[in-house]
């Protein structure tokens, strides 16, 4: 975590450049070398060309946090 350490983060799903209030995840980085996870679970109905993202909000300050290994995966129920 860049710029000491309790760090309010939040995880969410961005789709067309806007934040899904409806997917996100919470957690506290406690010191500048905390490691641990984060995640959740949500259901989109997408559109076709929509775009999705994953983006990360440091909630506590306007400093730069540092997020390693963050990922996004996607699983398409029905449609073409």
């Amino acid at each position: 975590v860049a710029s000491g350490s309790n760090k309010e983060v939040e995880g969410v799903v961005m789709l067309n450049n806007a934040i899904n209030t409806q997917a996100s995840a919470h957690r506290k980085i406690g010191t500048a070398t905390d490691t641990g996870a984060m995640g959740g679970v949500c259901i989109l109905d997408l559109a076709a060309a929509d775009v999705v993202a994953l983006g990360v909000i440091n909630e506590t300050d306007t400093t730069d946090v540092n997020i390693e290994h963050a990922n996004l995966t996607i699983v398409q129920i029905g449609g073409t």
